[in-house]
């Protein structure tokens, strides 16, 4: 089988949510540009890119790496700038997610959302920060 490469490039103006995401990135020093968006995207997608080419098993496997990899950027994000741990948070104090949001989606509001959120939602990373060798307490640059 032939090699395939693929390529993608992101722009975006300067003064948007977009653009000072890329900028932040590309300009972070303690960060590799690449592999930032390489890894968040790997986690949000990663399992739907192998779906009917995979067992279910394998699948499972995937998507419970992907769901530790969001719960634990999750965790990190509540310790830094909420100066939460791993607590369960009141699901009616969250904003919307982006299906539940009606506005654009660079658009980042404090909206309140519908009392009907789901309860699926995971609420506590308890389980797998007891689980695992890794001190929840130390932001890494995901």
């Amino acid at each position: 089988m032939a090699r395939k490469r693929i390529s993608i490039r992101f722009e975006a103006e300067a003064h948007t949510v977009e653009g000072r995401l890329l900028d932040y990135l590309k300009e972070h020093k303690l960060l590799n540009y690449r592999d930032a968006i390489v890894r968040a995207t790997k986690a949000y997608y990663v399992p739907w890119v192998y779906e009917g080419e995979l067992s279910e098993e394998e699948l499972r496997s995937l998507a419970q790496g992907a769901i530790e990899e969001l719960e634990f950027r999750i965790f990190q994000i509540r310790k830094h700038f909420l100066g939460e741990g791993s607590e369960p948070l009141d699901m009616r104090t969250l904003p919307p997610s982006p299906a539940e949001r009606s506005s654009s989606r660079s658009d980042i509001s404090r909206e309140t959302p519908a009392d009907h959120a789901p309860a699926s939602r995971p609420l506590s990373l308890k389980d797998v920060i007891d689980h695992t060798n890794v001190d929840p307490s130390v932001l890494d640059d995901f």
